[in-house]
């Protein structure tokens, strides 16, 4: 029985805080269709597996987008490269009564890959009118004594079916001659018709209907198609599967309505004998694309080490080691330039046939050549190990289990960390969802051993699964203020937060008055994060400081139209001063960190 006052209600929210989201990861992916090179952001598994199709042997892609929504992701932003050898499936629907012979319409699987060969395309047609008459000739038909136009004018030039002593025969509908009531002449551009002949004429509308069947899918119908206009043809069939290829006409053309075509020649071009560079540079350019995106906060791109997949004898390759390796370090290098998102950099593969995870020894060497070739990048990437095992039953038939690289489920609980509690919360000692083993059992040496150079381990306990045992970037431990990941992210957070602020004051005058409202307005976003835990400090003023005044706008800059602001933040942990520069110039706000040597 509920006591008399006041009661309470405490309800976690699943939206974004402060109103910004920083949970969206960014999937470099193989994928059984998609579009292409072109990041695109699906919200749920179930949409994923619409746009993106179901897992294929060698492919990790929709393996890791289960694992990521399984821990708790919401938002996901797939870009797909592909082999160059990957083709689409084809097809041919032959035109009834086309105005030239053996014309045909070529029908397309819009994405490339073996899917297509499943997708199956018929043409549904509607009749506008039905007449019975005797043939007059070869080519025409009378209605004799109609008291009502059997076909008007208007009918002209429209598909017709001639139906005589149990021929079919397509053509078109050229004249309407003779008076009503009385006798009615319907004139056809060709025909095999014996004179006296019973005939039954059907006239069809100019569009047809064109149906889509695809196994464990919904059958998709798009009405309305009229191949004498295929911009607006287009558009209706954007949404689906397929695309149609065909000369336009000025005379109306309807395919043949008795037949259904299977697509054939899809190949998703995953043999070990195709061009392995070619690869590399779709995976450069789906990288460029996703570059400009300003949706991304977390990155991941498993798909990198695609080969553990050697399932039935196939070896489906993907990259070499020294190559995933490289394109690793392109991922970190580009997060490093739009200074908005975090790299989880997987951990590689080794051995003789390079299918084997790193040990501890070879990953600290490999962390060692990170700090060499990343350099200040460093502070945008994090690694976790050992990989882990996921069951494949259900979809890889022969195999209970499969070897997973773990991004994708740290990329999913860590997404559920950013919007429920901030993405300056570190996501540690946290369960990972669907990972059923880890691929080494690693002791609490080698496990000190790891977390020295900055790399996560996780580790498998009963009955909690495996779970994340550490929150450190690669930049540890010599790049001492960004050796934690979520400080990292603190200040990703920090620049989407001031940038709107920033650009909110363009066009204002450079004076006093405006410095004292730009200041209450960041004053009040980092209020907002000490609230919410993100800084340091047991008052506002131990946690974070804003500097707008004439040392910073001095008057050469302010006839200029730049606007600065310095902003001294301290996260929560570390416990170090970072500055920020929030800066307009030209109508455009921009922010730069200043990290204070401790």
């Amino acid at each position: 029985m509920a006591l008399p006052g006041l009661s309470f209600e405490i309800v976690r929210s699943s939206g974004p805080l402060l109103g910004i989201r920083a949970d969206r990861t960014a999937l470099i992916a193989l994928t059984e269709r998609g579009p292409e090179e072109t990041p695109t952001l699906v919200h749920s598994h179930d949409q994923f597996g619409e746009v993106f199709g179901c897992p294929v042997d060698g492919m990790l892609g929709p393996l890791a987008a289960k694992d990521y929504y399984a821990n708790g992701g919401e938002e996901l932003l797939v870009t797909r490269f592909l082999p160059l050898e990957a083709a689409a499936a084809t097809g041919t629907l032959s035109v009834v009564g086309a105005s030239a012979p053996g014309v045909v319409i070529q029908v397309r699987a819009r994405d490339r890959g073996a899917f297509g060969n499943r997708i199956e395309v018929s043409a549904m047609l509607s009749v506008r009118k039905r007449g019975k008459g005797e043939a007059d000739s070869a080519t025409s038909v009378k209605f004799a004594g109609v008291l009502d136009p059997v076909f008007l004018t208007s009918d002209e030039k429209l598909p017709a079916r001639l139906l005589s002593q149990g021929v079919e025969h397509w053509t078109r509908l050229l004249t309407i001659t003779g008076a009503v009531p009385g006798d009615q002449i319907a004139t056809f551009a060709t025909g095999s018709l014996t004179a006296g002949d019973p005939v039954v004429v059907e006239l069809f509308e100019p569009v047809f209907t064109l149906r889509i069947r695809e196994p464990a899918r919904a059958d998709v119908f798009v009405p309305g198609l009229d191949l004498r206009d295929l911009d607006a043809a287009e558009q209706l069939l954007a949404p689906t599967v397929v695309r149609l290829e065909w000369t336009e006409t000025t005379f109306a053309e309807l395919p043949d309505p008795d037949v259904r075509i299977r697509l054939a020649g899809g190949d998703d071009g995953m043999d070990a004998t195709n061009s392995a560079a070619e690869l590399r540079r779709s995976f450069e350019r789906a990288l460029a694309a996703l570059e400009l995106s300003e949706l991304p906060d977390i990155v991941i791109a498993p798909d990198l080490w695609s080969r553990t997949f050697r399932s039935k004898g196939v070896v489906r390759l993907a990259f070499g080691a020294a190559t995933a390796v490289d394109l690793a370090d392109q991922l970190v290098l580009s997060a490093a330039r739009t200074q908005d998102r975090v790299v989880l950099v997987d951990p590689p593969l080794g051995g003789p046939d390079e299918l084997r995870p790193f040990g501890v020894g070879e990953l600290e060497a490999w962390r060692a050549t990170r700090e060499a070739s990343l350099g200040a990048a460093r502070d945008f990437a994090a690694t976790y190990t050992p990989w882990s095992r996921i069951v494949a039953g259900p979809v890889f038939k022969g195999d209970d289990t499969l070897l997973v690289p773990p991004s994708a489920q740290v990329a999913g609980q860590m997404a559920l960390t950013s919007r429920t509690r901030g993405p300056w919360i570190a996501t540690g000692n946290v369960a990972l969802e669907n990972a059923v083993a880890l691929d080494q059992t690693l002791s609490e040496p080698a496990q000190e051993r790891l977390q020295d150079v900055g790399i996560n381990p996780l580790r498998m306990s009963l009955p909690r699964g495996a779970t994340i045992q550490g929150v450190r970037s690669l930049s540890w431990p010599d790049r001492k203020p960004w050796r934690f990941l979520s400080t990292r992210r603190l200040f990703n957070f920090l620049r989407r937060a001031l940038r709107p602020i920033g650009l909110s004051y363009v066009f204002e005058p450079n004076a006093p008055q405006t410095w004292i409202q730009l200041r209450r307005d960041i004053e009040r976003l980092l209020r907002d994060l000490f609230a919410n835990g993100a800084l340091a400090g047991s008052r506002p003023q131990d946690a974070f400081f804003v500097k707008v005044d004439d040392a910073l706008n001095p008057e050469p800059a302010r006839e200029n139209g730049v606007l600065t602001a310095q902003i001294g933040v301290a996260p929560a942990f570390p416990l170090e001063f970072l500055h920020v520069r929030l800066i307009v110039a030209g109508g455009i706000a921009t922010v730069a960190e200043e990290p204070i040597t401790p």
